[in-house]
């Protein structure tokens, strides 16, 4: 890296440094100029009224604003944030890329973690000196005053980053974390066993996207089963319980990535096992990348 007497640094070489740099030939050994030069970081609200928190009316939506404070580039690697009541949607705009994170607003519970749980991005969020992020913040519930703190956490570089831009791989320069949650809402009525919703994940018509990991939060539970309708393949050989298919920020598993091209159709079927009303949150947690085909 110009600078600093190293090659050019890929980010994803960022993950994982080693803490020295070691001399085989003369025995002497440094601090990595990397890490000497990095700080933990935790981006949230930007101030107003003295205190890093949204409070959302009921039924309502707020848009607040991260703004990086130009001291060096920030390498988010997770999400964790608190509320007064859970039930709400996040919908946040990359505003130096102008592209949103997600097809449409994302489940609180699917994204974020706590504090000693965060959730993992699939891929670091690289914000530049300048850059923000805008969230609309949408309380779904009937909680008067819906308080809501978060955190993107990561760390910030203080040397010159746009070295580190520069010398990204191709790949990595045009792929963004992404969400694709259903394209309408899901709300199964009462009764269960018996009723059956069908609806659909499609992929952008600008992307494709690599698939990590199935998220899943609901009311009660459900079955569901997931067929790719471009291909006319399933992703099983039966129902899969709500319970298995998936978790939530907290509690999720990584699968071998996928590759879901442009305008791929994803259809979804779900029955409800709950003898209540059921409302659903799908999504699909990965990466978009952006590349001319």
């Amino acid at each position: 890296m110009q600078g600093l007497g190293y090659e050019p640094v890929y980010l994803e070489q960022l993950s994982g440094l080693a803490p020295i740099y070691y001399d085989s030939k003369t025995g002497d050994a440094e601090p990595n100029d990397i890490l000497t030069k990095t700080t933990p970081y935790q981006l949230t609200w930007d101030e107003q009224a003295g205190a890093s928190v949204v409070s959302v009316p009921a039924k309502t939506t707020v848009t607040r604003k991260m703004t990086t404070d130009k001291g060096g580039m920030v390498d988010i690697r997770r999400i964790k944030g608190i509320a007064t009541n859970n039930n709400l949607t996040l919908y946040i705009l990359d505003n130096e890329f102008q592209r949103y994170l997600s097809n449409r607003p994302i489940h609180f519970n699917l994204i974020c973690g706590d504090g000693p749980r965060p959730f993992d991005l699939p891929i670091p969020l690289l914000l530049h000196r300048t850059q923000s992020l805008i969230f609309d913040v949408t309380d779904k519930s009937a909680t008067p005053s819906n308080d809501v703190r978060l955190v993107l956490e990561g760390q910030r570089y203080y040397f010159d980053s746009q070295n580190i831009y520069d010398s990204l791989s191709p790949a990595t320069k045009i792929s963004r974390p992404y969400f694709y949650t259903t394209d309408d809402s899901v709300t199964i009525t009462a009764g269960m066993g018996t009723n059956e919703v069908t609806t659909y994940i499609t992929i952008m018509s600008d992307s494709d996207f690599y698939c990590h990991r199935f998220l899943t939060y609901s009311d009660g539970d459900y079955q569901v089963k997931m067929e790719n309708v471009a291909i006319s393949r399933g992703f099983s050989n039966g129902w899969i319980h709500s319970q298995l298919v998936g978790g939530n920020s907290q509690y999720y598993r990584s699968m071998e990535p996928m590759v879901f091209q442009r305008k791929t159709q994803i259809r979804l079927k779900f029955v409800n096992l709950s003898a209540s009303l059921n409302h659903i949150y799908f999504a699909l947690a990965g990466y978009n990348m952006y590349y001319r085909r």
